[in-house]
């Protein structure tokens, strides 16, 4: 999370979100630093996802497309009714609960997994 919490925190990022949101380079820092920036989907569940994919595959080598599936992961879930992911990954999602958490229902899919609101 310290990282994710540096990276917002980039001269760019800093101007360009404080800027969107309105608010002031210190309001921005403000919310980096709370837990509030924690429960941001994005982040959660980029840091999430990693985080397990580190710990519980340590010794399985992090490939490129892992990486992608994470982003795309972390970006689109939590705003989507359905959403697939391959074997691996949907493995990973499950085993941090991500249905239960944006409120999906699993989906059985001919390669994968996805989820559908109710």
């Amino acid at each position: 999370m310290d990282a994710c919490r540096q990276d917002a925190m980039r001269p760019y990022y800093l101007r360009h979100h404080a800027a969107a949101a309105r608010i002031t380079d210190e309001e921005y820092g403000r919310f980096v630093a709370s837990n509030a920036f924690a429960d941001v989907p994005i982040v959660w569940l980029d840091v999430a996802l990693l985080t397990r994919l580190m710990t519980a595959h340590s010794t399985r080598t992090i490939k490129q497309g892992d990486v992608t599936d994470i982003d795309a992961m972390a970006t689109y879930l939590p705003y989507c009714d359905v959403y697939g992911a391959d074997r691996f990954m949907a493995e990973i999602a499950r085993s941090l609960k991500v249905p239960e958490r944006y409120n999906c229902q699993p989906v059985r899919q001919s390669e994968g997994w996805g989820c559908q609101a109710d």
